[in-house]
């Protein structure tokens, strides 16, 4: 792919957010054909440079994407030598101190459930 190309991460997100407003924009009904028709160039070059890019961040994080994408026949941007994919830090296993234990608590007397009283008793006065 020739021409200008996304270089980090802080301008692909400047290309994603600019291909979110060219898409309101491509929406408005009072736009002319035109200037449609130049935004919606613009709309497709950023896309392809977006998903350039994405690529070539797959390949770096995943090596073996690169024989998938030639099977594919798809581009990916050369971004340098792969990086490792890094494990989740391992939680050392440490002996974990037991709760204090509770002596077991005494069932706690309960007041009785208030009788059911007929609510219309007060109209009777």
């Amino acid at each position: 792919m020739k021409g200008k190309l996304i270089q980090n991460d802080d301008q692909y997100k400047k290309a994603l957010d600019g291909l979110v407003k060219l898409a309101i924009e491509l929406e408005d009904p009072l736009l002319s054909e035109g200037i449609k028709e130049k935004k919606r160039l613009i709309y497709d070059r950023t896309a392809s440079l977006i998903q350039y890019y994405r690529r070539g961040l797959m390949v770096q994080s995943y090596p073996g994407l690169r024989e998938q994408y030639r099977i594919l026949k798809w581009e990916w941007q050369d971004l340098g030598e792969p990086k490792a994919v890094e494990d989740p830090p391992k939680q050392k296993e440490e002996a974990k101190p037991e709760p204090p234990q509770q002596e077991p608590q005494q069932p706690v007397e309960t007041a009785p459930a208030p009788s059911k009283r007929n609510m219309s008793s007060w109209l009777d006065d």
